[in-house]
Order: structure tokens, then sequence, then C-alpha cells
């Protein structure tokens, strides 16, 4: 069926008619595209290969016809991703070899050239073939050049013509790899600029467009010079007297280009270029104009260019000649089209100046467009009327003249050019829309209803001469423009039902779909539909007769397009019944697009007609569920994933029941293992999570990790994608944030993998989104999975170590290269996702092993598990090589295998009957085994002598009819292994007879056998070589074997050299194995077989039986009589035979045997030198058996056994191809280094000397994380065999790297990678190292920039104390900056500078040095800028606010004093607006000044992180949505590159971005949210408060930074206040507390302080105690928060006396609203209400009275060591020790603490003996454990409180412990009742203290 399918494309494709070649072509690729998803794997390979085979018969036909089908075809095939490498190069074979069997056509050559220009295109952006393109494009390129460079004197000769085509569509498609030939370019060109072929010198200044833009989107040194030499070589051409016509008319055709793509470089040539124009413009000879009519209209193109170049100085001095230029050739008829075209540019360029002329351009406008006979309609004269109109806007003259001219414009009658310039000059007039929509609804009224339009149907419109009847085109063309043109004012509902639904019936496609367009376009023109009423009726019939379209139209896309515009306004009228009925005839399309376009509708009016529709999709539900989970049709399973994804989207209330029965469905087919439907099926799991919500959280313990599996899958990036973006609904639906990251420790390195890796943007956008949705967990966090070994060790390839980095081990190694390539390579291996890449994997194992012989030995453990898994589960095409592949192993590593030979042997067990072709290579295998092992083989014989005996006993059975239908399986199997593998030859008897002619094939039932057995025989003849080369091993097994042979060279049905191979195989074993007991049973059938008629059988048969008689000897005189008799019978004549039998009977010795058989030629020389190796004799021969332990001797031997097939330890490097891909020069755009790198990093690998990196190539190629990977080792294998003069210009080059601006971050980081590691191995490159440094430092890696800084360091350690001291804070050692500092003042007495401070983030002491600075020098614009910064990062947003716009003012005043009369918005960088606006922005944005920011916005580069983030803040605020989602998306491309960079150093470097990624996605949430505020609904309540909790989520992972809180916070400032918010905003509060930011956290307390008192904040911030005053109105929380943050700014005694105030009142009145008295313990289960302003639950007010107990009792802890203190103080003034107490005092002010000694205290003094000196205050110590046991009565599950309360206990315990044990030292003892009593309270708080940490 798809052949069928397949020739009915390829027979449209050589149609003449260009319109069904387009249909064939669309057809063609929606064709492959299906079978590409419904076939597996091979089989679509098999039809591609059919294809391949149509489309070249197409290519190399002689029908210009056919080719350009093929050309048509190739174009369409080629975005359709399959076989990437292969398809490439066919394609660009079949483009080359039309382009160069036909590169004069002038319709061909630019069809070709396009493709080839898209084939680049897509390649390029192809992560698998992107080496290939650039080898492709080289050679297209440089043929090109060598065409354009020839001879094109002779006109056949078309070669130029088509090589600037090529050209243009390379520079245009692939231009990073055509830059590097862009000056051969240049001096090439202008052999096509000047060709005597007009063809040819259009299509060169096509190319010099597409170069010059080229070179214009470059930075580079040589751009001015290539210009320049441009415009000398231009000027050449026209300023020559003696120039041609063509030389002229090229040069001035590049003159437009260099005006057009050269920027200012044409200022200075401005006035040369428009004399020479208006030189030629002055020429007004007929004769002189005919002549030169190309370079007449290459002056006519110039004009507007010169006027859009240089608009002023154009209008100065060139205007009106220009203008009267034009005039004339108008009035003279000649070329007018152009001329017109050309006079509307120049008036859209010139503008208002224009006016002057418009008498005289109306004229001749009028003139063109009037109804004469003797002149034609010029259409081009609307055009430019339409442009002259866009030019003058509101002129009067304009206006009146246009009145005038309606009824001309109209006369030609209806044509796309009218419409167009109807339609622009309407918008640019809009008085001229009523006259213009009456005449044109006339024309379109009488070419669709042959009468005017005459919407009352009273009056008759005015009359329109037009022909009777009207085309195809023309109909098609009013009913488009009806549907599109601005008719508003006009309902014409009613003209649509009376005309143009009868146009729904009509015989053309084309009229039927615009008509169903323009129907559905014009009954929504006025906005909805109306409902009722007489248009209410219409619009119902209308859409009745649409519906019936939709369903019965016999093209399947009118009735797509029918129903695609349907959109919701439609949904009352589709909601009826019989409207229904006919979507849901529709739902059951054949085409899946109407399908699925219907499905979406029905799911949307759902919510219309419940009862109608619910249980109808409820049905269709279940089907696409069954279809989805049982069906094994992939394009089935595809649609069905599909279908279900646009269900769940239209139709959510009906899904949401659903949702769990859906989920079990999909989670099944995620895996699947075709990739389209796994895809689909997770897009599918997005859209339903989106759906479900919170119904999804069961289920994501499942889902998340397949959809993580999913995201390591190598194979596909779309599915990669999908997975992502899945991964992101998920996780935002459910508010599943941060958590992931603790469950799935591999999840975070997953993604940053994936954002290194990744080369697609969308994916790399999708995981940043994600990366913001799951939220920036903290680095801490992150670090502790790590160190507590929850990452997988096997997480994906790109986010492991480098490969070279080999501990112990550096290049100058002999197993270093091995061993980082075998690492490599084995890491895709293991990776089940790339099984793509692992038979290349497998080719350069098999090479490496090759190259090292024995030394391959240490790699089998890391080699052969992979390698053996591969064996089982690869696809069964492959099997056959890889066998193959692990016989070539065994014959390297010889008895080394011997530790694998189970799983060996068990997967030949597993394998042997799956075809006869493996069977071959098994037996191989089993060969290479036996000779490797010798005796260790023979354990496995028991399972390989069955398998050989059932191969030979299977050609010798007699059930032909079996036979019969095995051999069509055999070999169709067979075909396709040939066609697919390309393996290695055998053994030579076997490579023979592999080749059978296919002569000997026949029909009939005996020859169907034969030719069966052919495939048989072939296994049969290698089981009988296996059985010689086993040899003496088979001695216990001869009872088995001999029957089975000597049977099959007796069996009548085999082939004679199968029945010689047999008897062969007796006699050489019979060299081998002792026969004598058997000889009765082989002689005798011996002698049966001299009855055939082949001599050959008869010479081998007679051989072998002088092989017996040398084994029997004298034993074989017995069976002389019989075998003489079947001799004498059979005339047979042996002189060999004969002669042995004379030395019998005459008992003489017989003759030598060796020598008998070398003279004989019995065995062959390998048969031989087999015997020679002992292989065949197994080990009795020599050693005894004991061949393990013969290492040493194989290893020694090993080179000598290996030189003919290892390769040499070195291979040559060709420096000229390095070279050529090291030459950086022409680099300069990102996407120029991206590919520079990659091609040096794949050359490094082909020219390695190492043969293991060399290996390795070919993957690389197609695989570029390798080349990553093996960069490094590439690169030193190959230094080291470059000359002196390579390696400078390796390093000259690098450097040309390190400098260019534009080198992106990865490559940056790669090279400072290979410095690293070429210093590592003491090869360091020869670059400056302070150089190295800084390039570290501009990428942020910093480690590697501190290291390089260290060692300059050393030289000059002045200079570099700053950058240590940055780079140590950019690292967090804080400690190590500060040491420098120290160091620098004690050795090298330098003078703090101001931005030191900066850099140890000391901000106070930098901001007062900028303060003291600026003081001495007010003018000084960085010290501004200096304190701007510090008072950004401590958080003074009002001080900054304040500075920023008093700073920007004086800016101002500066600006328009200096700059009146400049208009220009460039953005200077150098500008101090400039550097100070995004912190102006920063300090507007959290104080709310809107408008200050919008003025401080505008002067951020709008490409920038800032300016885009700043921009979208902008926007969300004044609700722009749309743009606000456009600069977010912006945001994420500028951070794609940076965050890349960063997370390749470490998560903890890129956490600032990480923060400012979850900041992007919480403004898209913030939209949200904005948007459900307009919404009043349950649904929009529980939404937001779902991302409320998702934001506290997010901000309770985030890292505990008060910056990075801020951010945060400011963002969700956007839709929540505060005071709305207060709870995170008091932790806020707190987190500044305890960072040491007091006067932040002061602020933002007192923000959420709301009284009736004016100044309340520095009301209360002077006096703290009116706090309480107004705590009526405050909230709770807020006035403990800022007791607490009282007590952290030392006013420890107020704060105390506040909080007992507070804590009483809030007792009280929590006491007051109860109703009964209750006991504390259930105080939880009560509701009451703590003030007017908050209702609070009882738990809630339980666990603030708890804190402020616990509070109370640390204070009162606090306050009693500080009066113990001072008692101590005073006793030590006393005895001498105020040094001791003045040190305590200052211990306990800084550090509270809750130890022993601050109880009862201690003295230091060293003849004290510690003895303390005032005893503890018992009445202190009682109410502080009475604070501290109502705090957890209050709260008792609180652990802070029970952990505090249990410590207390245990200080007093310690002190009635030390009080008792020094009662007897004591003057004033104890009583007895007295210790009696306080070993009861020591008892009594012991058990308090254990009850507390229980």
């Amino acid at each position: 069926m798809s052949n069928v399918i397949l020739k009915d494309h390829l027979l449209g494709l050589r149609s003449k008619n260009e319109a069904t070649r387009i249909i064939s072509s669309n057809k063609l690729r929606t064709f492959v595209e299906k079978t590409s998803r419904e076939q597996n794997k091979e089989s679509f390979s098999n039809f591609i290969e059919d294809l391949n085979i149509k489309l070249q018969e197409l290519v190399n036909s002689r029908d210009t016809t056919d080719r350009i089908g093929a050309i048509m075809a190739i174009d369409k095939l080629i975005d359709i991703d399959y076989d990437d490498q292969r398809k490439i190069l066919r394609f660009s074979n079949y483009l080359r070899n039309i382009l160069t069997n036909q590169h004069s056509d002038a319709t061909t050559v630019p069809m070709v050239t396009r493709a080839l220009g898209r084939l680049a295109k897509a390649s390029d952006s192809s992560n698998s073939s992107k080496t290939l393109t650039a080898e492709w494009v080289e050679f297209e390129t440089k043929r090109a050049l060598e065409w354009l460079e020839g001879d094109s004197r002779h006109k056949d000769d078309g070669r130029r013509y088509a090589a600037v085509y090529v050209l243009k569509e390379l520079a245009e498609n692939a231009p990073t790899l055509f830059y590097a030939h862009v000056q051969s370019f240049l001096e090439h060109i202008w052999n096509g600029l000047r060709d005597t072929n007009y063809m040819v010198r259009e299509g060169s200044v096509l190319a010099l467009r597409a170069v010059l833009a080229l070179i214009s989107d470059r930075q580079s040194n040589v751009r001015v010079v290539w210009y320049l030499d441009i415009w000398n070589k231009t000027r050449e051409g026209y300023s020559n007297r003696n120039a041609s016509a063509e030389s002229i008319h090229g040069s001035l055709l590049a003159t437009g280009e260099l005006l057009r793509n050269t920027g200012s470089f044409m200022n200075d040539q401005f006035e040369d270029v428009c004399k020479t124009v208006m030189k030629y413009t002055e020429s007004t000879s007929t004769r002189e104009q005919k002549k030169d009519k190309l370079i007449r209209a290459a002056i006519i193109q110039l004009i507007p260019q010169l006027a859009r170049y240089y608009k002023s100085r154009f209008n100065e001095k060139y205007l009106k000649q220009s203008i009267t230029f034009f005039l004339v050739l108008l009035k003279s008829g000649v070329d007018r089209p152009p001329t017109f075209i050309a006079l509307g540019e120049l008036a859209l360029q010139v503008g208002q100046p224009i006016a002057v002329y418009l008498t005289d351009i109306i004229g001749v406008i009028k003139e063109a467009i009037s109804p004469k006979r003797s002149k034609v309609f010029v259409p081009e004269a609307l055009m430019c009327l339409s442009m002259v109109g866009k030019s003058v806007p509101g002129e009067q003259k304009f206006i009146d003249a246009i009145g005038e001219l309606l009824d001309l414009m109209f006369a030609a009658g209806l044509s796309s050019t009218l419409t167009d310039s109807l339609s622009s000059l309407v918008e640019t007039f809009p008085t001229m829309l009523k006259p213009v929509q009456d005449r044109l609804l006339d024309l379109i009224s009488i070419i669709l209803a042959r009468v005017p339009y005459n919407p009352v149907k009273s009056t008759v419109g005015s009359a329109i001469q037009l022909p009777d009847t009207n085309d195809e085109q023309t109909v098609a063309l009013a009913l488009r423009t009806l549907g599109v043109f601005n008719m508003k004012g006009h309902n014409l509902t009613d003209f649509v039902r009376d005309c143009v639904v009868n146009f729904l019936d009509d015989d053309s496609t084309n009229i039927r779909q615009e008509a169903a367009k323009t129907c559905c376009k014009l009954l929504v023109s006025q906005g909805k539909p109306p409902l009722k009423g007489h248009f209410g009726y219409v619009v119902g019939d209308v859409l009745t007769k649409l519906l019936t379209v939709g369903i019965t139209d016999p093209d399947p896309l009118i009735r797509h397009a029918v129903l695609f515009y349907l959109d919701s306004r439609f949904d009352h009228y589709l909601a009826l019944a019989d409207n229904l009925r006919c979507l849901f005839i529709a739902l059951n399309d054949e085409s899946f697009e109407i399908r699925e376009v219907a499905i979406s509708i029905i799911g949307r009016l759902g919510i219309r007609n419940p009862a109608y529709v619910l249980p109808s999709l409820r049905k269709t539900l279940l089907q696409l569920l069954t279809e989805l989970e049982f069906s094994e049709d992939p394009t089935n399973k595809e649609e069905s994933a599909r279908m279900l994804g646009h269900l769940i989207t239209s139709a959510p209330r009906l899904i949401k029941p659903y949702v769990s029965s859906i989920l079990k469905v999909l989670k099944k087919r995620i895996n699947d293992p075709n990739p389209n439907v796994s895809t689909f099926v997770l897009d599918t799991t997005g859209k339903l999570s989106v759906v479900g919500g919170n119904a999804i959280l069961p289920f994501l313990d499942e889902l998340l990790p397949l959809v993580m599996e999913t995201l390591q899958d190598q194979s596909s990036s779309s599915k990669r994608g999908v997975a992502v973006r899945t991964l992101g609904q998920l996780v935002e639906s459910t508010g599943y944030v941060i958590e992931p990251y603790l469950k799935y420790p591999n999840l975070l390195n997953i993604l940053l993998g994936a954002l290194k890796a990744e080369e697609e943007w969308n994916t790399r956008k999708e995981v940043i989104k994600v990366l913001g949705i799951l939220g920036a967990i903290d680095p801490y966090k992150h670090k502790q999975l790590h160190l507590n070994g929850a990452l997988d060790n096997k997480s994906s390839s790109t986010s492991s170590a480098p490969v070279e980095d080999m501990p112990g081990m550096s290049p100058s190694s002999e197993e270093y290269y091995p061993t980082v390539a075998f690492t490599a390579l084995i890491r895709i291996l293991n990776d089940p996702s790339l099984k793509l890449h692992h038979m290349a994997v497998i080719q350069a194992v098999m090479f490496i092993f090759t190259s090292l012989g024995m030394k391959c030995v240490p790699f089998l453990p890391q080699v052969m598990p992979p390698f053996l898994n591969l064996i089982r589960h690869c696809e069964i095409n492959k099997r056959r090589s890889l066998f193959q592949q692990l016989s070539e192993v065994v014959s390297i590593v010889k008895q080394h295998i011997r530790g694998y030979l189970d799983e060996i042997f068990l997967l030949v067990q597993d394998f042997w009957n799956s075809d006869d072709s493996l069977k071959l290579q098994i037996i191989l295998l089993e060969e290479e085994i036996c000779m490797a092992l010798n005796e260790e083989f023979k354990p496995y014989l028991p399972k390989v002598i069955p398998q050989l005996l059932g191969v030979l006993q299977h050609d010798m059975t007699g059930h032909l009819h079996h036979q019969y239908h095995q051999y069509h399986h055999h070999h169709h199997h067979l075909m396709n292994h040939d066609n697919m593998m390309s393996a290695p030859s055998m053994i030579s008897p076997i490579s023979n007879l592999s080749n059978t002619p296919s002569s000997i094939i026949g029909s009939s039932p005996i020859m169907t056998n034969t030719l069966m057995t052919d495939e048989q025989q072939l296994v049969s003849m290698k089981a009988l070589h296996a059985l010689y080369i086993f040899g003496r091993h088979l001695e216990d097994y001869l009872y088995l074997v001999i029957p089975a042979v000597v049977r099959l060279f007796e069996h009548g049905d085999a082939r004679d050299d199968l029945k010689i191979c047999a008897i062969k195989t007796i006699g050489k074993l019979s060299r081998i194995l002792n026969f004598s007991e058997y000889s009765s049973r082989i002689i005798h059938p011996l002698t049966r077989s001299l009855k055939c008629t082949s001599q050959d059988l008869r010479n081998v048969a007679m051989d072998t039986l002088c092989c017996f008689v040398y084994q029997m000897g004298s034993d074989f005189v017995i069976f002389i009589p019989m075998t003489t008799k079947v001799l004498s019978q059979y005339h047979i004549v042996h002189y060999k035979y004969n002669d042995l039998i004379h030395h019998l009977c005459k008992s003489m010795p017989l003759p030598d045997e060796n020598q008998f058989w070398a003279d004989n030629g019995f065995f062959d020389h390998s048969e031989e030198e087999e015997m020679r190796n002992g292989g065949l004799f197994g080990t009795g021969a020599g050693n005894g058996g004991n061949n393990t332990d013969s290492s040493d001797e194989v290893t020694s031997h090993a080179p000598q056994s290996n030189s003919s097939g290892a390769l040499p330890s070195k291979m040559h490097v060709n420096q000229t191809n390095l070279r050529r891909t090291w030459e950086a020069s022409q680099r300069s755009t990102k996407e120029d280094w991206v590919d520079w790198i990659r091609g040096f990093s794949v050359e490094l690998l082909r020219q390695s000397p190492s043969p293991a990196l060399r290996s390795c190539s070919a993957l690389a190629q197609v695989y570029h994380p390798l080349t990553r990977e093996l960069f490094n080792a590439g690169f030193v294998s190959c230094w080291t065999e470059l000359d002196n003069k390579s390696q400078e210009d390796v390093v000259r080059a690098l450097e040309q790297a390190f400098s260019s601006p534009s080198l992106p971050n990865e490559v940056l980081q790669t090279l400072l990678n290979l410095a690293e590691f070429m210093e590592h191995d003491e090869k360091p490159l020869p670059i400056d190292i302070s150089a190295l440094g800084a390039l570290a430092n501009q990428c942020q890696c910093y480690a590697k920039g501190l290291h390089y800084k260290e060692i300059e360091f050393q030289e000059n350690p002045s200079k570099l104390i700053e950058d240590l001291i940055s780079i140590n804070n950019q690292l967090q050692q804080h400690e190590a900056a500060m040491g420098i500092l120290k160091y620098a003042q004690r050795h090298h007495a330098i003078q703090l500078k101001e931005s030191w401070y900066e850099k140890l983030q000391r901000w106070h002491e930098a901001y007062e040095a900028y303060d003291a600075k600026q003081r001495t020098n007010p003018n000084h614009f960085q010290y501004t800028l200096g304190k701007m910064r510090c008072l950004r990062s401590m958080g003074e947003w009002e001080k900054l606010l304040d500075l920023c716009q008093q700073t920007w003012k004086l800016l101002s005043d500066l600006q328009s004093d200096s700059n009146q009369s400049s208009s220009s918005v460039v953005i200077n960088k150098e500008d101090p607006k400039v550097q100070m606006a995004p912190m102006a922005a920063a300090a507007a944005w959290n104080l709310g000044e809107w408008d200050f920011m919008k003025e401080c916005v505008s002067a951020i580069e709008e490409n920038s992180s800032e300016g885009t983030f700043f921009r979208a803040i902008l926007c969300i605020h004044r609700n722009e949505f749309l743009n606000a989602q456009h600069f977010i998306d912006k945001n994420r491309i500028v951070l794609d590159a940076e965050l890349a960079a960063l997370v390749g150093e470490s998560y903890n470097r890129a956490y600032d971005l990480i923060v400012r990624v979850q900041q992007l996605s919480e403004l898209e949430e913030t939209i949200e949210y904005k948007q459900l505020l307009t919404c009043h609904t349950a649904a929009s309540l529980k939404k937001q408060s779902q991302i409320q909790k998702i934001w506290n989520d997010r901000l309770r992972g985030c890292k505990r930074h008060v910056e990075h809180w801020q951010n945060i916070l400011t963002v969700r400032k956007l839709v929540i206040s505060p005071e709305q918010d207060i709870d995170v905003w008091i932790k806020f509060a707190s987190l500044c507390r305890k960072s040491n930011k007091m006067q932040l956290s002061e602020k933002t307390l007192l923000k959420l302080i709301r009284v009736n008192l004016s100044n309340a904040a520095s009301t209360i911030s002077q006096q703290p105690e009116t706090l309480l005053q107004f705590h009526h109105q405050i909230h709770p929380k807020v006035t403990f928060e800022y007791i607490k943050h009282l007590w952290a700014s030392h006013s420890h005694q107020i704060s105390f006396g506040m909080l007992q105030r507070f804590t009483k009142y809030l007792e009280n009145n929590h006491r007051s609203n109860n109703h009964h008295h209750r006991h504390l313990h259930d105080a939880h289960q009560q509701q009451m209400d703590v003030n007017g302003d908050y209702d609070e639950s009882a738990n809630q007010v339980n666990r603030l009275l708890a804190r402020c107990y616990l509070q109370l009792g640390s204070m009162q802890q606090y306050l009693s060591q500080v009066q113990l203190q001072q008692k101590n103080d005073a006793l030590q003034n006393i005895r001498g020790g105020h040094h001791v107490g003045a040190n305590h005092s200052q211990g306990y002010q800084l550090t509270p603490s809750t130890s022993s000694n601050a109880l009862y205290g201690s003295s230091s003094s060293s003849n004290q003996q510690n003895a303390p000196v005032v005893l503890l205050d018992e009445q202190h110590a009682a109410q502080i454990l009475d604070s501290l046991r109502i705090a957890t009565e209050y709260d008792r599950e609180w652990y802070k409180a029970w952990h505090a309360w249990a410590m207390m206990n245990s200080e007093v315990v310690a002190y009635y412990e030390y009080k008792l044990n020094n009662n007897t030292t004591n003057t004033n003892a104890l009583s007895a009742n007295e210790q009696h009593k306080m070993e009861h309270f020591i008892i009594q708080h012991l058990v308090n203290a254990i009850q507390g940490l229980l």
C-alpha cells in the first residue's frame, strides 16, 4: 500500500503543472512523516532507501520537469528528522548533480541553490551533522568560487550563473561557515558583476547583498578594509571612460548594496555617488536610453536608496532633479512600472517635502490609470499613489485628488494591487473609508452576484463596466477582499447568506476555501454575532451551511478551514443540538487534523450544552484511553494522545473527575519505545496536570522519576524539551516546589547538566523556567545532599567530571590516552538513551583494542560488561556484527577472556536459533575461544557440540516442505543483513562460499531445497571447520561427531562441495585424533563415496584413505582387499594411495608424513599455520596442557603476533589540516566561535597521534559532547607533535580567541580549562598569566582567577591586593580577604581604598569613606556611584532614592544645557545616568516611585539583564501583561549564556542568577495573580492562596540571605502588600536582625505598623514605649518582633519592661475573651479574639504567648548574669581584679549565654582557684524557671521551650551540687535540714531537666 501511495506522489512530481507538483511535494512530506511514525526503524530505513532510489531516477532524468519535481521533493524532505548524516550526503549529491548538469537553466538553478541553502541551514542546526555540513559547505563554496573565477566567454557556459546563486544561499543560510571565504568572494565577485550576461549580474548583486549583510553582523578589524575595497572597485567601474555598459551596470548595483548594508561608511562617498547618479539622469537621448536600458534601471533603483541613506542632504540638493527625472520617464512611457515603484519609495523616504510635486505626480498617475485605448493600465501607479499618500498624511490637496481618481482606480477591475492601495489610503486618510467601501462593495457584488451592492434593495448602485464572465482568480480575490478589507459600518450578514454562501458549492477548491473563510470572518466582523432577531436567524442559517461544508466537502483542507475559523464567538450557535450533531460527525473525520479541531470545539461547548455534549465526550474519552492503552499501532497511540490532550485543554470540567484514571493510562505510555508516542504522552500529562492541580499530587512519586528519566534521553531533543515543560507544569500546578530537590537529589544536576549541554534554545528556555518554578534551593542544602552520598554517580554524562582528570596519571603516561578514551566511550555505552551511537562506540573500542594488542587487557573489566549487555539488548540486525567484533576481541586478548566465558556462552545459547547468518558468527567466536584457551575450553564443549551436530544433522533431514518455508525467512533476513551491515570478511573458506553465484537458483521444489541448503551448507561447512579447530578436545565426543560427519558426506541431497568438506574434515582430524576404533565406520562410507562421478570428491576421499593408512599403519591391511576391489570397479588410480599400500604390503616404512602432505597439498597454508601454533592439538603436544601459566610467554610474543594487524603506537599528525581549523582571524560572532571550537576539537581527534583518541573522531563528529570531553586530551596529544612555529601559531589563535569580545562564556571556559590542564601536565601554554586571570574573572571562574592572581601576586603584590580581596569575596572566603588586607597593611604599608571596603562587604565603612572623599571633591561622580552601591547593599532605599533623584536632576540639567539640539536616543554606557540607572530603578521600585522608575529604566539598555527585568516589572504594574511576558522571555535569553557558564563552576557560584530565575517565574505568577484579582469566584480565590503557598514554600527553601529575600519579596509586593503577608515580612525582619542589619530590620517592622498617628514610625523609633499605646491597632506578632529588635539593639531594660507589659496584656486579653475558666493544657481547643482587628484561634495566641515567655526567660537570664557579673566586678575591685571583671563583662555583653558560670560566676585569678565570688541569685533563677515553665505549658509541642526549660533546670542542679560539694570548706556550713532541702531541690530540678530533654 505504501509503495502505491509513494508512486502516486512521485507521479505528481513529474507533472507539467506547477500547482500539481507543489501539492504532490507537500503530500509526499506528509506521507514520509506519517510513515516515520508508523513503522519501526528498520522498515522505515528500507522505505527511505526505496524513496531515495526513486528520487535518484528523477534527478538523473533528462526531462527538466522531473528534475524540478525532484528538487521540490528534496526541499520538502529536508526538515524531516531522520538519518541526518546519510540524508545530507544523499541530498547534497543529488543537488550537486543537478547543478553540475543544469548550471545555466534559469528555472532550475534558483530552485537547486535554494534547496542547497535550506539543506545547509537545517543540517547546521542538527547536532549530529555539523561536521559533515562544514565539509560539504566548504566544498560547495570552493567550487562556486572556482566557477566564478572561470572564463565565461562561451555563451553556453552558465557556471557563473550557478556559482553566484550558490554563494548567495550559502552566505545567507550558513554564515558562520561561509565567513572564512569572504575575502575570496570579494576578489572574485567582480567577475560576476561585470559579466556580459544580465542574469549573472543580477545574481551577483544578490550574492553581494548577502555577504555584505554577513559582514555587517560581525565586528572585525578588516570590515572597513573590505568596504573600502568594494567602493574602490565600484568607482573604477563607472569612472573609467572606456567602461562597458555591463561594467557600469554592475558597479551601480554594487553601489546600491553599499548604501544598504555598510552603515555610515558611505557618508564620505555620498556626494560622489549622488553626482554620478545624477550624471546618468541628465542623459535624455532616446538612442542612449535604449542602449543603456539596464543602467537606467539601476539608476531608478538607486535614487530611493540615496534618499533613505542621507535624507536631509538629498532633499536639499538632489530631490528636484530626481523628481524631474522620474516625471520625464513616466511621461515618455519608458520603464513606467519600476519608475512608479521608485517614485513611491522616494516619497516615503522624503516625506512632507514631496508635497511640492503632488500636482505633477498625480497627473502622471492619472494618465497611467486612465482608460485610453492607446495606453496600458499600469497597476504600479496605484502602488505609487498609496506610498505618496503615506508620505503626506493630512494633505488636503491629495485628498481632493483622490476623490477624483477613485473612479479611474476602479476602472481596471479588481486586483490585489487595487485592494492593497485602497487599504493603505483609507488607513492614512480615514475620511476616504466610506466612498471606498461603497465602490469596492459595488465592484465585489457585481463580480459575485452580477448586480451592484444594494443594502436595502431599493436603490441601484453606480454602474461599473466589467466583463460578463469572471475567472476563478477574480472570484477568489473578490471573496478574499470582502473578508479582509475594512468594512466597518456595513452589516454584510444578508449579503453573506444571499451571495457568498452560494460559492461554498463551487467546483473550484480555491473558491470554496475563500468563501468559507469569508463567511466566518464577516459573520463576526462587527463583534459577536447577534443572538436574536433577523440577523440572528441569518447567522444560524449560514452557520448550518458552513457546518455542512465542514463535514461533506471532498477536500480536507476546506473542511479543516471551516472548523478552524469557528472560534468561541460562534459558541452560542454551535451549542445547538443540530450543530453539535455535525461536529460529532466531524469528530470521526478521516483527517486527523480535522478531528483535532473538532474535539477542541466540542470540548469548549461542554459548558454551553452539557446535557448533550458531556455524555458523548465521556464515551470519546473512554475510547481514547482504550486505544492509547491497548493499541499496538504507533500512529493510533500518537493520535489518541494528541486528541486526549486537546480534550483535556478544552473540557477541564469533564476531565477533573477522571484525572486518576487518565494518569494510570498515561504512566504506562510515557516510556513508549516510539519517541513520538512518548513525546505526545508527556505533553498530554503536562496538560492534565494543569487541569488536575492538586489531584496530581498522589501520583507525583511515580511521574517525576519517569519524567527525569526522559530528561536524560539523549536520543531526541524534542522529547527532552517536552519533558522539561511537563516537569514545570507538574510542579507549578501542584505547588510541589523545593521538595523535589530533596526527594530526588539528582534532579538539580540533571537540569543544570541540560542547561550546559542542550543546544536547542527552546529546551534551554524551558529548563531555565523550570529552575525558577522549582525555586532556588539553598546551596548549603544542595551541598549536604552531595556529602550524604545521596546523588547518583550514574547521573547524566553531561554532569559528570571531565574524563581527562585521571588521578595519578599524566599525558606522558602510555596508558593515559586509552584510559581517557575508554572512559568517555564506556560512559556513552552505559547510557541507554544514546543507543544511536552504541555501534560507533564499539567500532572505536575495537580500533583501540587492535592498536593496543595485549596491552588492552587491563581495560577488559571496563569494556566487556556493557559490550555483552549491548549484544543482548541490541537490534536484531546489529547482533551479527557485534558477535563478529566479540570474536576479534577474543583473538586479541587470548586467554584473558576467560572471566567472561559464562556470559558469552549464555549469549550463544540464547541467540543460537535466531538465524543461520548469526550462527556463522557464533561458530567463528567459538573457534577463537578454543584457540585462545585450549584446555580451558573443554568445560564448554558439552554446550557447543550439540549445537554443531544439530547443524550437521539439519542438512541431512529429508523434510523438504519444512525447508522450503524456512528458506524464505532466512534468505530475506540475510539480504537485510547484507544491505544494512558492512562487516569485515570472515575466514577465507566461508568468505569464498558466501559469494555463491545466484545462477544456481531454481524454481522446482528440489531446487528450492538446494537453494535453502546453500545458506545452511555455509553454516555446516563452518561447523566442520570448527570441529577441526577443536581438534584433540573432541576425543571424548568422537562417538557423536564421527557418525554425524560420515552421514553428511553420505547424504545424497548434499552438494559435492559440502561432501568434500566433510570428508576432508575426517582426514584432517585423523592426524590429530585416534580413529582406530571407528575405522570401519569411516572407511566403508569412504569407499562407497568413490562411486560418485566427481573427480574432486574421489581425490579427497582417496587422500582421506591415505590419512587412515598413516594412522592405522599395518592395521589397515585388513581393508586393502575391499578398497582395491572398489578402485578396480570404478577404474580409480591414485598414485599416493598405491605407493602407501605398496609400502604396507612389503612391510616397508611409510614415507615421511609431513613431506607427503606438503607435496600433496591436502592442507592449505592457513591450516598448516594453525597446526604449527598448536591451536588444533590443544596443549598435549608441548606443555602438557598447562597453558594458564604461559601468560608471560604470550605477552612477550604479543607484538609479533599482532604486528600484521595492530596500528603503530604513534600516528602521523597532518599539521596543515590542523592549522586550517585553529585559524581564528575571521571569527567574530558567538556562532563563529562556537563553530571554531567544534571544528578545532574534532580535528584534534582526527589528527591525534594517539590511535585511541583518533578512533573517537568519527563518533565525535555526530556526538559533540564527546569532543568537549576529549578536547584537552586531544590538544595535548597534538601539541607535543607540533613544531615550534606551529605551536606559536596555535598560541596566537588562542590569544585571538581570548581577546574577542564576542567569545561565548562556554568557549572561554573550555579554553581556560585547557590552560589549566596544560599547566597541571607541566606543559603550560605561553600565555600571559595576568591575561588568563582577567579572563577567568570575566567568565566568573573565580577559582581559576584566584590561582592566576596568586601566582602574579608573588611578583607584584602591591597592585593585586584589591583583585585578591574581590576574588576571595566572590568565592565567599571572607576570612581570606580580610587576611590579605591585614597582610598588605603590615608588610606593604598600603593605605586602604574606598573600593576595598566594598570588596570586603564593609558597607558602612565604605559609605563613610566615599562620603568623606566626596566632601573634598563634590563633583566626582564615581564617589556618588560608590555611595549608591553601598546604600543599595545596606537596603537604605530612602537614602538611595533621595541621592538618586538629586543626582538625576543635576545630570539632567547638565545634559539639557550641553545637548539642547541633540535628539539622539542612543544609550551611551559611559553616561553617568546609565551607570546609576539600575540602582535608581531598584530604589524607586522598592519605594513605589513608579514615575521615577520609568524614567530611570529608559536609560538602561533594553537588551540587558536589568533593562529587561525592570521593564517587565513596569509592564506588570501598568497591567500590560503581554509586554511583560515578552520582557520576561528576553531576560531569560540574556541570562542563558551567563547561567550556563556559572553552573559549570558550581551551583553556589550561580546562585544569584538562580534567584533571578526564580524572580522571573514569580513575575509570571504575579501576572496570573493580578488577572485572578478581577475574578471573585471560589476557584480564583483558591488559586490565589495556592500561589501564595508556592511563594512561601520557595522562600523557606531559599538561602537565608537578606539580599536574596529582599529581592524575592519585592516582586511579591506588586500584588500583596506587606500587611497582607505579615508573617513572611516578620521572618524577613528577623533575618535582617540576625544578619546584623538593624536599620533594615527596624524599617521593615515600622512599615508593618499602621496607627492613627502622624509620623508614627519616627515617633516609635525615638520612643519605643509608645508602641504599647497602640497595641489595639498593631498585630501582636509585629509588637513582639519589634521588642526583640529593641533587645538586639542593646535596649535591654526598655525591651524587657515592654515585653513584660505586652505579655501581661496579651495574656489578660486572652483570658478575658474566654467565656469560662479553662486549664492551660487544653487551651488549644477554644477559640478567642485577641482584639477587634485580629481574630486568631486560641492555639495561635498560645504559641505567641509561649514565645513571649521564652523570650522573657532569656532576657531575665541575661539580666541576672549582668547583675551577678557586676557584683563579681565589685568584689574583684576590692581584691584588685578589675581586669578580669572587665573582660567578663565584655564577654557577657557580646555573647549572652546560659552556661553554668553565668549563674554563679567564677574568678579567673590564679590565686582564687576558680572559687565563686557571688552565689546564684535564687530569686532570679526561680523567675526564669517560671517563665520557661509557662512557655512549655502554652505550647507543649515546641521543642525550643522544652530545651530551654531542661537546660535551666540542669544549671540549677549544677549550682546546688556545687554548693553542697563546697559545704565543708565554707565557714557558714549548712544545717542538715538545709542540706536535705537542697538535695530535694536537686532531685526535683533533675527530674524536670530529664523530662524537658525527653
